[in-house]
């Protein structure tokens, strides 16, 4: 009869306590305990998805603002005709009024390897050296105005080409 009463007692026992009582004299967590662990981790992941979420944004609004910034540069420069004079800054002869420069550098291997990449994009590329010691890369140089314009505008399009291109007017 002993033997009966102990299942019997077990069986009531479950059907009262659960397994909470069980875990919990075993040192595991119980269930309420598992969900509230379960609720914290997903609001930590949401917490940390909506960080992502945010920094893209800014990283978007940024770079929308970057480009922005550009087109109005650009339009400024095309409305009002204003460009980078060398006034006489050119530490050689050049060879036109205007030019366009993707960037100086102060080590002129540095310009030289540039200019060996712009040359592979399919440009004339060329270095020229400024008497403060730059060595800038320039393609397209020429005469007319607007075709310097024109070929800024163009050569913004390409992978190689800098945020900070500009049209050196030779004086």
């Amino acid at each position: 009869m002993r033997t009966a009463v102990i299942p019997l007692l077990l069986a009531a026992v479950l059907l009262v306590t659960g397994c909470d009582a069980f875990r919990r004299l075993a040192g595991r967590p119980t269930a309420a305990e598992l969900q509230a662990k379960k609720e914290h981790v997903l609001m930590e992941r949401e917490a940390a998805r909506q960080a992502v979420r945010d920094s893209i944004e800014k990283v978007r609004a940024d770079s929308l603002l970057r480009v922005q910034e550009a087109l109005d540069s650009l339009e400024t420069l095309r409305t009002t005709g204003q460009a980078k004079s060398s006034r006489g800054l050119l530490a050689e002869a050049f060879p036109k009024r205007y030019a366009v420069v993707l960037g100086a550098f102060s080590v002129p291997e540095n310009a030289t390897r540039f200019a060996e990449k712009v040359k592979k994009a399919g440009y004339d590329a060329r270095t020229v050296a400024f008497r403060n010691g730059r060595t800038a890369v320039y393609v397209n140089p020429t005469d007319r105005e607007q075709e310097a314009f024109d070929s800024m505008e163009k050569v913004r399009q390409e992978d190689f080409c800098p945020q900070d291109v500009w049209i050196l007017v030779n004086e």
